[in-house]
């Protein structure tokens, strides 16, 4: 296949010279600095659906599909996390080297390394809504922006969190509709 004509993109980023895009039909990816009639090219490692892109410290980038999350480097593909579920993107963690959290359907899982280098899964939290966005503070809390159902929090301190705590406006009344988080700054 070549081109993304008629695929929605669910993902972009740039990795090294390329620029990747994930798609319901896996993952294409098109050189910076190209000739204007270039078209983007199916990387083969990568069928299937796809979510979206995360850079990890490492220098790899994180791929999150339907049932999976792959990590990518110039070795090429590798499968890290299997599930029955949609994850719909990772976030490296801030403060735990060679962690992850991922966005795994209304759920909140956090992949954590052994001595072995495999990575051990644990829910975390399970949300009323699917989130839409993830940060690590500096501190190790989580915040969460979903679609509906507003902003929520996980303290570092909790380790099974299975509620999320909901972030008040600031007139103290709890938010609903959409909420994104972001980082700014350090």
């Amino acid at each position: 296949k070549q081109g993304l004509t008629g695929r929605p993109c669910t993902g972009i980023i740039q990795y090294g010279s390329a620029i990747l895009t994930a798609t319901v039909d896996g993952v294409f990816s098109l050189p910076i600095g190209a000739a204007s009639n270039s078209k983007f090219s199916s990387m083969p490692e990568f069928s299937g659906m796809y979510a979206g892109f995360e850079n990890s410290a490492d220098g790899t980038v994180l791929v999150a599909g339907y049932g999976h999350l792959d990590r990518f480097s110039e070795k090429g593909a590798s499968r890290i996390f299997a599930t029955n579920t949609n994850v719909l993107f990772a976030r490296q963690s801030a403060t735990a080297p060679g962690t992850y959290l991922l966005a795994n359907d209304f759920d909140i899982t956090r992949l954590t390394p052994r001595d072995d280098k495999s990575l051990v899964a644990q829910k975390i939290a399970h949300l009323p809504d699917i989130p839409e966005s993830i940060v690590y503070d500096n501190r190790g809390n989580v915040w969460i922006g979903t679609g509906t159902r507003g902003a929520f929090l996980i303290s570092s301190g909790l380790g099974n969190a299975e509620v999320p705590g909901r972030v008040p406006s600031p007139d103290g009344l709890t938010d609903s509709g959409r909420i994104e988080v972001a980082q700014i700054g350090d």
